[in-house]
């Protein structure tokens, strides 16, 4: 999708009242339809035409307009150095998270990330991971909380979209001798293992909480639909590639697993579960 069609869907979820918005998807690239790369398609347009057409603002900076004025947190995603993953751009911003308590030993850590395109980073309210390691098994039964990418302490994409929702500045990292044990929140305290994880309980989702973004395009969803909550965006078209496997399901969509996470659906001790 355009980005312009990004800036109105984002407009339509906060007129209905969201206290904070997520992308569980990145913006690495320019968009393709910016005005400079469409003017490059065609070289039979006249050069006044052409002309007139660069000097049209991006789509990106439009985008990054509308996401400067939303409750927007934006997605990023650690990676190997190296990785086939990491997509050239400039260094991150650090998070806007403030981390005080213990300092983890054990989380995950990537030694370089993956971030959206410096126009549309740098306009977001909140900046948090959305990825984490699979069991041995490569089933996902927890999600950190908290890791550090590119030398920067990172809250969990979830966790940032709690603050930036409830309006918190701070997050504490509870334990003892670098081994966590919670994250405290504002008056959220998560029990996690030394990792940061949280395990979640999979059990059925409810397809009522889901909205067609077509069908908030159209208009066709209440004034009020989001008023007060969190809404998370994310991809659940066939062929999409943010998939993962869970206790329940061989397949199921990974911003179904930060869905459950925001619905509290928790086991209480992660511990116990190695």
């Amino acid at each position: 999708w355009s980005r312009y069609t990004m800036a109105r869907l984002t407009e339509a979820i906060t007129r209905r009242g969201a206290a904070a918005i997520g992308y569980d998807f990145l913006f690495p690239e320019a968009d393709r339809l910016t005005p400079t790369l469409f003017a490059g398609l065609y070289p039979e347009l006249p050069p006044t035409t052409a002309d007139q057409i660069r000097a049209l603002p991006s789509m990106d900076a439009v985008f990054a307009r509308v996401i400067g004025r939303s409750p927007v947190v934006l997605a990023r995603a650690g990676v190997s150095a190296g990785s086939a993953d990491m997509v050239a751009a400039q260094a991150p911003l650090p998070p806007e998270a403030v981390f005080t308590g213990v300092k983890p030993r054990r989380v995950a850590t990537y030694l370089e990330v993956v971030a959206n395109l410096p126009i549309l980073d740098g306009a977001g309210l909140g900046h948090g991971l959305v990825n984490g390691p699979p069991d041995a098994d490569g089933v996902m039964r927890r999600v950190p909380l908290v890791g550090v990418a590119a030398g920067a302490t990172t809250p969990g994409f979830a966790l940032e979209l709690v603050r930036i929702a409830e309006g918190h500045d701070q997050i504490d990292l509870q334990g003892a001798c670098g081994r966590l044990r919670a994250v405290q929140l504002g008056k959220h305290r998560l029990p996690v293992d030394d990792q940061g994880r949280l395990a979640l309980r999979f059990g059925e989702f409810s397809g009522s909480a889901m909205t067609s973004a077509v069908d908030l395009l159209r208009s066709g969803v209440a004034a009020d639909a989001f008023d007060g909550k969190i809404v998370l965006v994310g991809l659940t078209a066939a062929g999409t590639s943010d998939v993962v496997s869970t206790p329940r399901d061989a397949e199921t969509f990974g911003v179904l697993v930060q869905a459950r996470l925001l619905a509290g659906q928790l086991v209480r001790h992660p511990a116990a579960l190695g």
